[in-house]
């Protein structure tokens, strides 16, 4: 596929954090130059090199330690607890997009974060008494992930990619002058490209949901799988290269749990299109498709010119909700 880019490895700290906490952003950008760039399996062994807190950082810790502990008894101290546990959880998706997080995990994670830093805090320049405050927020943050299901358990960190909006739109084969409202992409990513395009153009009743972006202006941070939506409240449901890919990832694994809660959030999903409405995903589901009932649901799909190694075929698929007195299946 063309017009993609592979997603930055690195969490970023935001500039409002900077100026805020200038010390603890130093000695954090310290931390992640170290450590950014190991992989998933790191976490949850407890890799050695994380269990330590580096040259560089140990070395600007006896002299910023002052600081540092006055910006973290400040009362708004749990924004950065707040911002280092998004970062995390961002950083983990874009390595690999099919971690299932526990339900309750941003709140989870949070809070080891702020009893953290409290920790961290009370240590002040006694090395030993740091690394045995980061050895224990390690070991709870172990804890945290063992709740994961085995897709988390590999060392797997398969290829993620930014769609671009043009791009999306003509593999589903959209306009966007010509879709009915509301709209809703699902899985927009962080940024929401797609919602933010479509909105530069007229359509101020688009909104994205996604794990990893933040609730802000047309955005809202959520789980297709836990999120409610309501029936027939949407014109158009958009989904490239996100609910279908994990739901058929879901299809061929191992936890029939977890291809049961996809396929309950895809019905779901259809009942939210008012009559008339569609749901445009790639990769189509054709054992899933083949199965609605024909008289509540028009399935179309087609294929992409798009050359695989194995010599496979891609299709991308339109699902439409067919005006009824009572469509649901």
């Amino acid at each position: 596929m063309t017009d993609r880019t592979a997603p930055s490895r690195r969490p970023e700290i935001p500039e409002n954090i900077r100026a805020d906490f200038p010390t603890a952003s130093h000695l954090l950008s310290l931390r992640l130059a170290t450590t950014a760039d190991l992989p998933l399996a790191a976490i949850r062994t407890g890799a050695p090199s994380l269990l330590r807190l580096g040259h560089e950082l140990a070395a600007a810790l006896p002299d910023a330690a002052p600081q540092l502990g006055r910006e973290l008894a400040r009362d708004d101290a749990g924004r950065l607890a707040t911002i280092i546990s998004r970062a995390l959880t961002g950083h983990m998706m874009r390595k690999n997009q099919y971690l299932p997080l526990p339900l309750g995990w941003d709140h989870s994670v949070e809070n080891t974060y702020m009893l953290f830093l409290q920790e961290f805090a009370a240590g002040g320049s006694d090395l030993r008494r740091l690394e045995a405050a980061l050895a224990t927020h390690l070991s709870r943050l172990r804890r945290l992930l063992a709740a994961r299901e085995d897709g988390a358990e590999r060392d797997d960190e398969p290829v993620c990619a930014t769609y671009s909006p043009a791009l999306q739109l003509r593999i589903l084969g959209l306009d966007p002058h010509r879709l009915a409202g509301p709209i809703l992409d699902l899985g927009c990513g962080e940024s929401g490209a797609l919602v933010y395009h479509l909105r530069s153009l007229g359509r101020m009743d688009v909104w994205g949901l996604d794990a990893r972006c933040e609730t802000s202006g047309a955005l809202v941070r959520g789980s297709w799988l836990s999120e409610t939506l309501s029936p027939k409240s949407f014109g158009t449901i958009i989904a490239h290269q996100s609910f279908s890919l994990h739901l058929l990832r879901a299809h061929l694994g191992q936890s029939q749990s977890d291809a049961a809660r996809h396929v309950q959030a895809y019905m779901r999903i259809l009942r939210a299109l008012i009559p008339g409405g569609g749901f445009y995903y790639a990769p189509a589901l054709p054992f899933l498709e083949d199965l609605l009932p024909s008289a509540y649901w028009s399935v179309r799909r087609w294929r992409l010119e798009i050359p695989f190694a194995a010599g496979g075929a891609f299709h991308a698929a339109h699902v439409a909700a067919l005006p009824a007195p009572d469509h649901a299946a």
